[in-house]
């Protein structure tokens, strides 16, 4: 049987140095008020103007959520309203923080 092994911290680990000049990375982020975290990484543009980017990373915009299936794990399309919900409860988690912060709301 293959071993399995976490993705994430290796995907934060090369991530970082690629965007963070631009982007803050958050590679778990709570949803809700219950113990439940997104399984993504969540990328919020820190700095303002042109974007020294190439390839994919051109695209990002102020809000990134980021999900990678491992090798072993294919897409399936009655996962995409589960990704729809855990996108609502980012947005809702992101705005809670920025009312509570003092900042505005998430567009």
């Amino acid at each position: 049987m293959a071993k399995k092994s976490q993705w994430h911290p290796a995907f934060v680990a090369m991530l970082r140095p690629a965007v963070e000049s631009h982007f803050e990375v958050r590679p778990t982020l709570p949803v809700g008020d219950t113990p439940r975290e997104a399984d993504v990484v969540l990328l919020r543009r820190r700095r303002a103007g042109r974007l020294p980017f190439t390839g994919l990373w051109k695209d990002l915009t102020t809000w990134n959520v980021l999900e990678f299936k491992g090798p072993t794990v294919s897409p399936r399309d009655e996962d995409a309203d589960l990704l729809v919900e855990l996108g609502l409860g980012v947005y809702r988690r992101l705005n809670e923080e920025a009312e509570q912060e003092g900042r505005t709301s998430v567009p």
